[in-house]
């Protein structure tokens, strides 16, 4: 589909939730990628009314077009030296390991979103007793 008619589609599920849509945000621009779309406004303030929409109206993109959602950035951190005894690459999925990360560093819940191992060339001769991890967090503030 060109994108001035994605354009056109997002823009109408814009207008439905504004009675006046002068108001409304409008878009100048949409730029497509490997699998995302995004949409370009006039201002960061338009920007975030639409990402403020996605937070109270789930089925907005989804009139425009199923399975499109507004996307929340991730911040993460290296954290280096960690023992794999204590943190084993294996269980970084598991959402019980998460939930003891974010409890012993007094965190709101589902503040980490995921846990991935910082991948390097491995050398097989040897053994490693430690290893470093990459933490994802939804807030900039607490990554940093």
């Amino acid at each position: 589909m060109p994108a001035k008619d994605i354009a056109e589609r997002c823009q109408q599920a814009i207008n439905r939730l504004h009675v006046n849509s002068s108001d409304s945000p409008h878009i100048i621009g949409i730029s497509k990628l490997a699998s995302t779309l995004r949409l370009q406004f006039e201002t960061e303030q338009e920007a975030n009314t639409i990402r403020g929409l996605n937070q109270t109206k789930d089925d907005i993109w989804n009139a425009a077009f199923e399975g499109l959602k507004v996307h929340v950035p991730m911040y993460g951190i290296v954290v280096h030296g960690i023992p794999i005894a204590d943190l084993d690459p294996t269980m970084m999925e598991n959402t019980k390991v998460i939930q003891q990360l974010e409890a012993e560093n007094n965190m709101k819940a589902e503040t980490i979103v995921k846990i991935t191992p910082l991948r390097r060339r491995k050398n097989r001769d040897t053994v490693k007793l430690h290893h470093s991890v990459i933490i994802y967090m939804k807030d900039l503030h607490t990554a940093n």
